[in-house]
């Protein structure tokens, strides 16, 4: 908390809204994967999970020589050995906690690439993944093995992806009870209870969950 008053509040985990935001970037006629987050993105969409076909990418303006790059959100339930997978067409690269975990990149049709098997923990994971189409089909898929699956390839649902982390605005008041409530809060998707985690607080005074 700062000198007057004001926490800093994240919407994080299982408190957000499920899904990913994804934002496109056209004109892009390169089918490698460049640094998207040096582009100004065209448009954004909140999409419920990473399985997009030819002519099934929501809400893209054009057809070829676009990008997409969703973020989030990856929640683990069970801790353990877990690999993932991107098929695209063409190239696409992922990273989990800032960590390149899965590079598909180049011009190509269809093909799948995985990870290395690596130990992941219970919890919310930060979520990047990048695709660029140039022509002819576009695809854009994502899968899962480990705990979490009962060891069997499969995408990864709705249930297990969250928006990015979010700020809440407005500085909090303390209850009686020493708990902090924002007065005001902001997400992504449908209205729905959220919660927060406060950083820079004393230990002594708790977070209430708050719904909007």
């Amino acid at each position: 908390m700062d000198a007057v008053g004001n926490a800093t509040l994240l919407l994080v985990g299982e408190g957000a809204a499920e899904g990913l935001e994804c934002h496109y970037f056209y004109d892009q006629s390169d089918c490698h994967i460049k640094d998207l987050g040096k582009l100004t993105p065209a448009n954004r969409v909140v999409v419920p999970k990473i399985w997009m076909v030819n002519g099934k990418f929501p809400e893209v303006k054009q057809g070829n020589h676009f990008c997409i790059r969703c973020t989030g959100q990856l929640i683990i339930k069970k801790e353990g050995q877990y690999n993932f997978f991107l098929s695209s067409d063409d190239g696409s690269k992922m990273w989990l906690n800032d960590k390149q975990v899965v590079d598909n990149d180049g011009c190509h049709g269809e093909r799948e690439r995985g990870s290395s098997k690596t130990k992941y923990t219970a919890g919310a994971h930060k979520l990047v993944v990048d695709m660029c189409e140039r022509g002819g089909g576009e695809v854009l898929k994502m899968r899962y093995k480990g705990p979490d699956t009962g060891n069997s390839k499969k995408a990864v649902p709705k249930s297990a992806l969250r928006l990015p982390m979010q700020k809440c605005l407005g500085r909090p008041k303390v209850n009686t009870d020493q708990t902090l409530i924002p007065k005001l809060l902001y997400g992504h998707g449908a209205l729905r209870a959220v919660s927060c985690t406060a950083v820079g607080i004393p230990k002594s005074l708790g977070v209430e969950s708050v719904g909007f």
